[in-house]
């Protein structure tokens, strides 16, 4: 015990003492009411009830055979719960159902046991998650009358490996990290923070695969609110059915495009006054050039940067400079 007080600095061992300005008293006195660590899901459901959530959810999810039990907005804004305090499992619900001081901050809000989550996790087929991406659909459309209200969006889709447990499940597999999980497929707004769109694919699924199908689920989530989509993307998005799709759609796109051999040496034959360096970071230049990629219907616009090459082992160079490596490049 000695060696733990030691550690420990001299004020925290006798208290701080309180700091009460003159004509001032403090009053401490103990209260029976329950205490909770999860006081922020008080304003996790009431932001639903705000915006008529759990009605639009169980307007359109009908997954159960029997009408008792559960409404699917329960079971769905449970789980939403789970993950939003940190749940890594459907056990964890249980956190939630002993607690006391949260059901008297929430209100009547039936939470499942984690038996009769999993249940309802289980019947979930792909059917459901399309009335699931409807319910989403309206209920963006409803948010984004809401002020402050925009008519324009930037969309990011990118891939994540999202970690899994248990070798069972369906289309997981080991990433080159050796964690074992699926491969989640998100598009987020910028302007909002919010994530528009997610799908859940097999590990092994290249990234770019059916990624106009995956665009087409996408935008039945877009309000009618919103006129103009910027679409900005890594190489996963760089082919010539994914430029189609968006010039067809009337998209803005920024999409980083691969490095080719022939798209490599035209960059390189750009003349060094076409070349504009960054003011605010030396070292920096930017270009463009118009490049028509093989089998595409037209040039497009390609976006250039270039760095200088840095020595190796921070020894200096005498003569000529190492050259530039290139990358970014983005079509627009």
């Amino acid at each position: 015990m000695k060696q733990v007080k030691t550690q420990i600095c001299k004020k925290l061992q006798f208290g701080i003492p309180l700091k009460i300005p003159k004509g001032h008293t403090v009053l401490l006195k103990t209260m029976e009411d329950p205490l909770t660590v999860h006081t922020g899901l008080s304003l996790f459901y009431a932001m639903p009830e705000a915006l008529e959530i759990p009605r639009t959810l169980d307007k359109h999810i009908h997954g159960k055979d029997r009408e008792r039990g559960y409404q699917e907005s329960e079971d769905i804004l449970a789980l939403a719960a789970n993950a939003f305090i940190g749940g890594d499992f459907l056990d964890d619900l249980e956190a939630l159902r002993e607690d006391v001081a949260l059901q008297n901050a929430i209100g009547p809000k039936d939470i499942p046991d984690p038996t009769t989550a999993a249940d309802f996790c289980r019947q979930f087929t792909l059917g459901y998650i399309l009335q699931f991406n409807r319910a989403m659909a309206e209920i963006h459309e409803r948010v984004c009358h809401l002020p402050p209200k925009m008519t324009a969006w930037t969309i990011d889709p990118d891939v994540k490996a999202q970690e899994v447990f248990g070798v069972q499940k369906e289309g997981g597999a080991r990433n080159h990290d050796g964690i074992y999980s699926l491969q989640a497929m998100h598009s987020f707004v910028q302007e909002t923070e919010e994530m528009l769109h997610c799908e859940l694919r097999r590990r092994e699924t290249q990234p770019g695969a059916k990624a106009v199908a995956y665009l087409r689920r996408m935008k039945r989530k877009i309000p009618g609110s919103i006129k103009e989509i910027y679409l900005r993307s890594d190489s996963a998005f760089y082919n010539k059915e994914v430029i189609a799709f968006c010039e067809g759609k009337g998209w803005s796109f920024s999409i980083t495009a691969d490095q080719t051999a022939p798209l490599r040496q035209l960059i390189e034959n750009v003349a060094e006054e076409n070349w504009r360096e960054d003011g605010s970071n030396p070292g920096v230049w930017y270009g463009e050039v118009g490049y028509p990629s093989v089998g595409w219907s037209q040039p497009y616009r390609y976006l250039l940067r270039r760095e200088k090459k840095e020595p190796k082992g921070g020894q200096g160079v005498l003569f000529e400079p190492l050259g530039y490596k290139y990358y970014d490049q983005s079509v627009e």
